[in-house]
């Protein structure tokens, strides 16, 4: 009576240990898990910090290379302006299709850049450049002198701002 009542307590006792022991690998189990998903949240974040530089980046020098193509496109138009006497309007003068198609590659490159930004400001500053560029390109958009030196103006302050944002937001990511 004594050896069945000892080998019950040690068949509970077993039972007792391998819950104990189940309990204990499910919860590691659990903090494996915990610990995988955090390491995974963390290179999601590290990889979309780097997405958010290498496009900040390249969306800085692609509206630089924007503005250069839309000054020099402004220049072009003046030329053709002064060449005609500069007449009250200006005269209609195709932009080089060299030129012109550059423009549009660039503009194209920057719009699918500054959707990949996630700051709104930046967007909306990109959104601001371009409309003022496509304005100081008499040839494409307006008729006088005046709008299309004032677009000019408003697009280089447009730019000086986006490009301190773009920087400002470089500044504060982390470096990997």
């Amino acid at each position: 009576m004594v050896t069945l009542g000892v080998e019950t307590i040690r068949s509970r006792d077993a039972r007792a240990d391998r819950q104990q022991a189940a309990t204990e690998r499910r919860a590691d189990r659990a903090a494996e898990r915990e610990a995988l998903d955090r390491e995974r949240g963390q290179r999601l974040a590290d990889e979309h910090r780097r997405q958010q530089r290498d496009s900040l980046t390249e969306l800085q020098e692609a509206m630089s290379s924007y503005i250069r193509l839309i000054g020099r496109g402004h220049h072009h138009d003046v030329m053709a302006w002064r060449a005609a006497g500069e007449p009250a309007e200006y005269p209609v003068d195709m932009l080089p299709e060299g030129l012109s198609e550059e423009i549009n590659v660039v503009e194209r490159r920057v719009q699918v850049l500054s959707q990949r930004v996630d700051d709104a400001e930046v967007r909306d500053g990109v959104r601001e450049v371009v409309v003022c560029g496509l304005g100081a390109i008499p040839a494409r958009k307006v008729g006088d002198a005046g709008s299309a030196n004032a677009a000019l103006g408003r697009m280089v302050t447009a730019f000086s701002t986006l490009n301190e944002r773009i920087g400002s937001i470089l500044r504060g990511l982390p470096n990997d």
